[in-house]
């Protein structure tokens, strides 16, 4: 098993670390986003503004070469509109003849009277070229037109105004986080809090400490997990009662045969009772009935730990009810009780533990016959639905209370505890019966009123084309 590495800190502080890292790191991947966004949108903006400057650009071109008949190389018209503009200009013919380029614009500055504008247009650069074709009157023309910018595409007052947005963003930022953070420390609260219930519920149930179910209100899986904790914890107060039960169980019962035999063993050795074969023969009794529930408590948790061997074999199972009915009908006889076999004529194929069903229908048959009284009656049928064979027993015995009911397939539960230490049952054959059948995929029900009788049924599967022939059986 892997081990796992807990650390003292906090679950509190862990999710509140989390948290406050996830918003930051939020907030630097927003900043990059914008300031990505920025720049996109801002040259697309200078494109848009490049062209229609371009435009108007030309329209000047035309209208001072018109008005001055052609083109001059020297023309300080051009040259004004290209500083105005902030542009360098080249005008070409179509065969590729510069008929007017633009002086370099600081050597246009430099001739400046004021140094400070000097310095203020010493800095751009040229970057970005477009050209644009002229429709003059003297001939088609073509100018080239480079706009200058400040460190790249950005202007001083494009970066200004760009940096105060970045400033703002991140202003907005830390005034979020300061908002942010009792919300985040709340919501942290608000998961943590029932993990550390259902961590201190498990830490105390491990130490035995307590048994109390957790509560907690949720609608998500925090609610899933309490619940499953509070059904574990249900489960580990039964399964803890169901052992302290049988253990209490165990010892009632292997208390009363023990005290029994120790008893005539006294007798016997103080010479009050005598050592004949009668007195033997009753010590002898109590003995079997210590083996007879050692061998039941043995065969009842390999059934509880689903180990049952079932040796299924196909066989016909109307044969199996009328022998356990023919071995029990003499005892009915002899007490007076109507034994009723309504047992269809034909063969009720299915694939079983010939052994384990019989043993099941006569525990159930036997304490018919000693629940019911004389002139009583005990009625055994069979009939096939739904892909299963349906056995039914009912007797018109003193019944079962309701209270009782629910209860009689679990160990050592008696209705009548004398009554039934008398007649020598263990309480574990019901027990037993219930995990055969279900051994075998189906299941066994009870039914009863009180003072009127009681009725057992018993579902077991049956095999495809369950009307044939099938293997012979033998009981031991």
């Amino acid at each position: 098993m892997r081990a796992i590495n807990l650390r003292s800190r906090s679950l509190l502080l862990d999710i509140s670390i989390i948290s406050i890292f996830a918003v930051l790191l939020g907030l630097g991947l927003s900043s990059l986003f914008f300031n990505y966004s920025i720049n996109r949108e801002f040259d697309i903006y200078v494109s848009r503004i490049e062209a229609v400057i371009d435009h108007r650009i030309a329209s000047s071109i035309t209208e001072i070469v018109e008005s001055a008949g052609g083109f001059d190389p020297a023309s300080e018209e051009l040259d004004h509109l290209a500083m105005v503009m902030d542009v360098s200009l080249t005008v070409e013919s179509p065969r590729g003849m510069v008929l007017y380029a633009s002086r370099d614009r600081q050597e246009h500055m430099s001739n400046m009277k004021d140094a400070r504008e000097y310095e203020m247009y010493h800095s751009p650069v040229a970057a970005g070229a477009s050209r644009l074709s002229l429709d003059l009157t003297s001939g088609p023309a073509d100018v080239k037109i480079t706009h200058y910018k400040q460190e790249g595409i950005w202007t001083s007052e494009d970066l200004w105004f760009k940096g105060r947005i970045m400033v703002s963003i991140l202003f907005g930022g830390v005034v979020s986080l300061l908002i942010l953070l009792p919300v985040l420390h709340l919501l942290s609260r608000r998961i943590s809090k029932p993990l550390v219930a259902l961590t201190e519920a498990t830490v105390n149930v491990s130490r035995g400490k307590s048994d109390e179910a957790v509560e907690v209100t949720a609608y998500n899986e925090i609610q899933t997990l309490a619940n499953a904790f509070n059904e574990m914890l249900s489960r580990l107060k039964t399964v803890e009662g169901l052992r302290k039960k049988l253990i209490s169980d165990v010892a009632h019962e292997l208390r009363t045969p023990l005290g029994n035999l120790r008893s005539f063993i006294e007798a016997m050795e103080d010479g009050v009772l005598d050592n004949d074969t009668e007195n033997l023969g009753k010590a002898r009794a109590e003995a079997d009935r210590l083996i007879s529930l050692v061998k039941e408590l043995q065969e009842l948790t390999v059934a509880e730990a689903k180990a049952l061997t079932i040796k299924k074999e196909r066989s016909n199972l109307t044969d199996i009810l009328d022998h356990v009915s023919a071995i029990m009908n003499p005892l009915f006889e002899e007490k007076g009780i109507l034994f009723k076999s309504e047992l269809p004529a034909f063969e009720i194929m299915a694939d079983i533990d010939v052994q384990a069903v019989y043993r099941v229908v006569h525990n159930i048959l036997y304490n018919a016959y000693h629940y019911t009284g004389p002139e009583g009656t005990v009625t055994i049928s069979a009939v096939v639905e739904r892909g299963a064979a349906l056995i039914s027993i009912v007797d018109t015995g003193v019944g079962i209370p309701e209270s009782d009911l629910p209860y009689i397939f679990e160990r050592f539960y008696r209705v009548d505890p004398s009554r039934s230490r008398q007649t020598g049952g263990t309480g574990l054959g019901l027990t037993i019966a219930k995990e055969l059948i279900e051994a075998h995929g189906g299941g066994i029900t009870a039914a009863s009123e009180y003072g009127k009788g009681t009725s057992f049924f018993i579902r077991l599967p049956i095999a495809a084309g369950s009307f044939g022939s099938g293997t012979g059986f033998a009981i031991d």
